[in-house]
């Protein structure tokens, strides 16, 4: 299968199957394996051809990468609303499945956007406590608390519609055409990325094109012994709603691709 168109499948449970593209690279044997996990809503949107030239410039480079939308995204089963954290967590873990059943012994590794990101680094911590450990997560632009992550989406949607809501109001959560459940609006809520314990991996990069994360994150992490590399980086901004779809932060591909499969 050519790396550059990559190969569509459905994998997971029955009757509740999970849409990915595998990017398998040309040369053998694999030794490193990432799975991409994409941001949500209309930031999922703005930052797909990044994701996937994300994952054609690592094949590129020999590591067997799997894009793959969460339930009830994108072309995955299941209602827009139906998805949330819990779901999406273990949706990671179907993922991470399939990548040790197409390279048995690779290096596997987890890479994120935004709330993709933040179910990284949670996936990370799960398997680090268990003994199955990741040998890397890397984060770009992470949702670090959910709190805030859900007030900038209500004043994202009343500057573009003039539509004021709180997060706490019932009824459908909707933000630019997207509808959250009530039940993923309450995990979000509960969501904070500092409190992970233990470190999502040894191996750990935060990509920051926001300039809004500092060092603060990593202190920590590397008081638990991870291996930590912040890296600042001028991008386009993808997170803005501003329908610039056509849009590729390829400096972050890049340095993402780098820090995984060093030259």
């Amino acid at each position: 299968m050519d790396p550059r168109v990559g190969e569509p499948l459905l994998f997971g449970m029955d009757g509740e199957p999970l849409f990915g593209c595998l990017h398998t690279p040309s040369s053998t044997p694999v030794t490193a394996a990432a799975l991409l996990l994409p941001a949500a809503g209309h930031e999922y949107l703005s930052s797909h051809r990044s994701l996937r030239q994300l994952a054609l410039r690592l094949a590129e480079r020999g590591c067997l990468a799997l894009r793959m939308d969460f339930r009830g995204c994108g072309d995955s089963s299941g209602a827009q609303d139906s998805g949330g954290l819990a779901h999406w967590r273990d949706d990671a873990e179907q993922g991470l499945q399939l990548l040790a059943a197409r390279a048995p012994g690779a290096r596997l590794h987890v890479l994120g956007l935004r709330l993709g990101a933040s179910i990284a680094a949670q996936v990370g911590a799960q398997r680090a406590a268990a003994q199955r450990p990741l040998a890397g997560v890397a984060l770009w632009d992470p949702v670090m608390a959910g709190d805030d992550y859900l007030r900038a989406a209500l004043r994202l949607q009343m500057s573009r519609h003039s539509m004021r809501q709180q997060a706490a109001d019932p009824g459908p959560f909707e933000v630019l055409g997207h509808r959250w459940s009530r039940s993923l609006v309450a995990e979000l809520r509960a969501l904070v990325v500092a409190d992970l314990r233990p470190a999502p991996a040894a191996r750990l990069l935060l990509v920051d094109t926001c300039n809004a994360y500092g060092e603060a994150l990593g202190a920590a992490w590397r008081a638990l012994g991870a291996d930590f590399e912040y890296r600042a980086i001028e991008a386009p901004d993808l997170w803005a709603g501003d329908g610039q779809v056509a849009l590729i932060a390829t400096g972050v591909v890049q340095a993402m691709v780098d820090w995984l499969v060093p030259v």
